[in-house]
């Protein structure tokens, strides 16, 4: 079905809702006639006002305003009258109005006076669902994160050792909630989910549109094999006004499901996706992709056509689209671990790889704490190491700090004792590496505004992920369980800027 044809049958829809419904009131009227003379008389009397008034100013016509105020007025005396009456017979105020499904409209389908028209919500809504049933699309009753069923899933191991893929993909599951419920505001805006024929991504997909648009915002889901029957027919007809292929451009959130299984034509396929995927990144347009192709296979197929993973603005699930391989390293799960033992309560969330303390802010604002910038510091000499938690707001003023811990001017310090030490990399250095026999030397010193907030949010050594703990239990059992002691420092204090 093109989208032409789905409106013709939406427009047909909409003329048998009106039918229906005023089909409906007569029969309301009917039933008051019969039960009620009373009410019927006003009612009668009500639609004889138009006309009796029309008549009377066409003969006095220098008192036709005056009478039109006066027949405005004689209405609503009898629409108060005939609802009073109706509730004290025992029926609904309304009932002798037109009722309609979507009040906005009125059922017409458009709404405002411009010109042409511009379609209500609710036509847009119908639309998307027609063109989703006949691309062979799910209905979203089925396929939403509610009916999302974790024991369909295989619980084994991914890897000998490793997490099973139960646990992976109810993370993947969380990743893609995340993103449906901070839409617009994602950390990126566009995600590919990546993986194997059969492990949920057409699922996934369906989740987030039918998420995105119970939150009241409009989401345009298509098969890649429709989207070439779009591609095909924009390139044959160019001169055409605004088609399919320009609305697909144009839409708020796109998500493309089974890229890969279209046919690959000449000057259209890859040509045309290029042009459709580049064009809504250009737009700061929101898209998501689903493929059973892996990067290097995405890479061979559409060559530089689609943007890569890892491309400024591109998420990916799983995250650097490794699939299966991409398993929680070994200190993630260790640090899970160390959390669970020690008692302390938590709440993880899994997200696209962020980078910067800006991309964090969505994540900090849904967990519900603060992000601490967290700077790995080392004299020149390197003959000591210092983990440096500060607030958000706080501007790191290395003089400050380091005349604060005792130690000469400190900077930076290198990626490899960051690895060695703290068992991570930049991008996700966090307190909780302070867990490792490795970091016991490591000198922790924190901004004393941090010390008064109920909620503290770290990475757990991968950013990919973050978790949310109070601040209590982060100074208080945390830090006792490792045997770390701290020194508060004070940001704020005058001193030369770090670039």
């Amino acid at each position: 079905m093109t989208r032409e044809d789905a409106i013709r049958r939406l427009n047909g829809e909409y003329d048998q809702k009106q039918v229906r419904h005023l089909t409906e009131l007569r029969a309301r009227e009917a039933e008051i006639a019969a039960k009620s003379p009373e009410i019927w008389q006003l009612v009668s009397a009500r639609a004889a006002l138009p006309a009796a008034s029309l008549k009377l100013a066409m003969s006095d016509r220098k008192n036709a305003r005056a009478i039109a105020d006066k027949m405005r007025e004689e209405g609503l005396r009898l629409n108060r009258e005939i609802r009073a009456k109706l509730v004290d017979e025992g029926y609904p105020s309304d009932f002798l109005s037109m009722q309609y499904d979507c009040p906005v409209c009125r059922d017409s389908g458009y709404v405002g006076d411009g010109v042409p028209a511009r379609a209500c919500a609710c036509y847009e809504k119908r639309l998307r669902e027609l063109m989703r049933e006949s691309d062979g699309v799910a209905a979203f009753d089925t396929q939403n994160f509610a009916a999302f069923d974790e024991t369909r899933i295989p619980d084994e191991p991914i890897k000998e050792g490793g997490v099973s893929q139960r646990a992976y993909t109810l993370r993947l599951r969380d990743l893609c909630e995340e993103y449906a419920d901070l839409y617009p505001n994602t950390v990126k805006p566009n995600l590919i989910l990546m993986g194997e024929a059969g492990l949920g991504k057409s699922f996934l997909l369906n989740c987030i549109a039918e998420r995105v648009e119970s939150r009241g915002y409009a989401a345009t889901l298509i098969t890649a094999y429709r989207l070439f029957e779009v591609m095909r027919e924009r390139h044959y007809h160019m001169d055409a006004d605004e088609g399919e292929f320009e609305r697909l451009s144009n839409c708020e959130l796109l998500l493309i499901d089974d890229l890969g299984c279209e046919p690959m034509l000449k000057n259209i396929t890859q040509e045309y996706l290029f042009i459709l995927l580049n064009d809504r990144l250009l737009k700061n347009r929101h898209t998501v992709i689903a493929t059973n192709l892996t990067p290097p296979l995405l890479k061979e197929r559409y060559g530089d056509h689609v943007p890569p993973v890892g491309h400024e603005g591109v998420g990916s699930l799983p995250p650097d689209g490794k699939g299966s391989e991409a398993r929680m390293t070994d200190a993630e799960r260790a640090v899970y671990a160390f959390l669970d033992e020690t008692g302390i309560a938590y709440h993880s969330l899994s997200h696209a790889r962020v980078s910067a303390i800006e991309d964090c802010l969505p994540i900090a604002e849904r967990l519900g704490g603060v992000v601490p910038r967290n700077y790995f510091l080392a004299p020149r000499n390197q003959s000591e190491f210092y983990l440096l938690l500060a607030h958000p707001d706080s501007v790191f003023r290395t003089s400050s700090v380091s005349r604060q811990a005792g130690a000469s001017r400190l900077m930076f310090a290198p990626e490899d004792a960051l690895s060695r030490l703290l068992h991570t990399h930049p991008g996700a250095v966090s307190p909780l590496g302070l867990m490792f026999e490795s970091a016991k030397d490591v000198r922790l010193l924190a901004d004393r505004r941090l010390r008064d907030e109920e909620t503290l949010v770290f990475h757990p050594l991968e950013n990919t992920a973050s978790v949310a703990m109070r601040g209590e239990d982060f100074f208080g059992t945390f830090l006792r369980a490792v045997c770390k002691p701290y020194t508060l420092v004070d940001m704020e204090q005058k001193g030369d800027i770090h670039a």
